[in-house]
């Protein structure tokens, strides 16, 4: 692909998926973000820019997943968080800078106030997102889904032959309902994204390949989510990439550049954004770095986010941009963090840092 497709793509993509004109204002609040950010690093100041948290609000889920990183995090004598902790949440993180409220689980449609969560995170102001595997949407939901403000709706989905899906998510038919969900959200104007986890087996696959000529087509972005040893893929390093294997990955993105990772859609430099520009909020309220890092920084039922995150920030781990994600290519990282929580399934910072 030449440079002018290449520019074109760049800018088509930030401006489709980045900004939301729902309201006069959201434009303003990313630039101001953007700004904020770049001048912390032009002035050598260590400060950053909140830009969006993700949410498990239910770990409760129809699928039984190969990959499930969540599926560790459940605890039925923990309560979950309610929708006034979403409001005071939302609150706090808006003060730090941040606009984007993402929604996972599990599967969110499980959780019976769904709609009351999703009002809870101000639609009318921020871009939200919910991730779902696709099994519930309808049309009318996806009507509603609209109505209550979502923005953009991310699918998980983990090859192009419906076969190897339907197999990865030990759930016939799920990938037809997906492709059948894309066309109900062109219709009613909610934006697309595809949660791809990458693996060492399926990179080099023709499941991958045929995913990446559909969403390209289909100009649909990917947000590929480099394989890690959580949840049910405890201890299985052979399904982790090796550089060598992130080379050819990068190589497939020159051709493919609806393919993105979370690293590249930083305020301030590009690398791990972990702390500095987002947060992962359990069901449970922990405060943890992203979803793939199962440390706790805090509460937010006994801290306010402002605090507990300044905690991480002072963290050798978190108070700068790494080169690369920590828990799917760092070394040094890995090695202190993957053998604690193959034991236990979250970990304090306190105990990160004693490693």
């Amino acid at each position: 692909m030449n440079i002018i497709a290449r520019t074109y793509f760049w800018i088509y993509i930030r401006v489709h998926y980045g900004f939301h004109m729902k309201n006069r204002i959201y434009p303003l609040r990313v630039v101001r973000n953007i700004v904020k950010a770049r001048w912390y690093r032009f002035t050598g100041r260590r400060r950053f820019v909140l830009r969006g948290i993700d949410f498990a609000v239910t770990y409760a889920c129809n699928f039984k997943c190969e990959h499930c990183y969540a599926a560790k995090l459940m605890d039925r004598d923990r309560q979950l968080m309610t929708i006034g902790d979403y409001r005071r949440v939302c609150q706090q993180a808006m003060e730090l800078g941040c606009l984007c409220f993402s929604l996972q689980g599990g599967e969110v449609f499980l959780r019976k106030d769904w709609r009351e969560v999703i009002g809870a995170f101000q639609p009318e102001y921020n871009h939200i997102l919910l991730t779902t595997n696709g099994s519930l949407i309808t049309e009318d939901r996806v009507k509603e889904l609209k109505r209550l403000g979502l923005d953009t709706l991310y699918f998980s989905v983990d090859s192009g032959i419906a076969q190897e899906h339907d197999a990865f998510r030990k759930h016939p038919g799920s990938f037809q309902k997906i492709l059948t969900a894309v066309e109900h959200c062109k219709k009613h104007k909610i934006k697309v994204v595809f949660n791809t986890c990458v693996t060492k087996q399926n990179l080099y696959s023709p499941g991958f390949k045929k995913l990446l000529d559909y969403t390209h087509e289909n100009r649909i972005l990917v947000e590929t989510i480099f394989a890690r040893c959580l949840g049910n893929f405890d201890g299985r390093h052979e399904v982790m990439l090796n550089e060598a294997d992130a080379a050819y990955y990068y190589q497939l993105r020159k051709k493919y550049p609806f393919v993105v990772r979370d690293l590249d859609n930083n305020y301030g430099q590009w690398g791990c954004p972990t702390v500095k520009e987002v947060l992962y909020i359990t069901a449970y309220g922990d405060v943890c770095p992203c979803p793939y890092s199962h440390i706790s920084l805090g509460n937010i039922q006994h801290e306010p986010l402002k605090v507990i995150r300044e905690r991480g920030l002072k963290s050798r781990w978190y108070d700068h941009y790494h080169a690369e994600c920590l828990t799917a290519m760092d070394d040094d990282f890995m090695k202190l963090y993957y053998p604690p929580v193959e034991q236990k399934s979250l970990i304090t910072l306190e105990e990160l840092e004693k490693l």
